[in-house]
């Protein structure tokens, strides 16, 4: 499974109309907030592996994959951050 940011990469190389770049510059925007995806709801990460170019039978294992503690960002100690704790938990 790729990284957001190795899609990412891969679609920045395909971008072909006015309105993809701007979503993709939207998107790298976005992605400086490294808890972002715990701040989204589930359509909007659907909609954002969609213009990624994820086949959609692999979008819940994305989805998973970017939710999950494991990838939480993490403070000083490697412990969750609350916040990105308190948002995977409500989810």
């Amino acid at each position: 499974m790729q990284s957001i940011e190795e899609l990412m990469s891969k679609k920045k190389e395909n971008l072909s109309t006015e309105e993809d770049i701007e979503k993709y510059e939207l998107l790298e925007e976005m992605m400086e907030d490294k808890e972002i995806f715990f701040q989204m709801d589930i359509d909007t990460v659907m909609g954002i592996l969609e213009f990624l170019d994820v086949p959609e039978e692999e979008w819940m294992n994305y989805y998973r994959n970017i939710v999950s503690m494991e990838n939480s960002v993490k403070d000083s100690r490697g412990q969750p951050k609350t916040g990105a704790l308190k948002q995977a938990i409500q989810k």
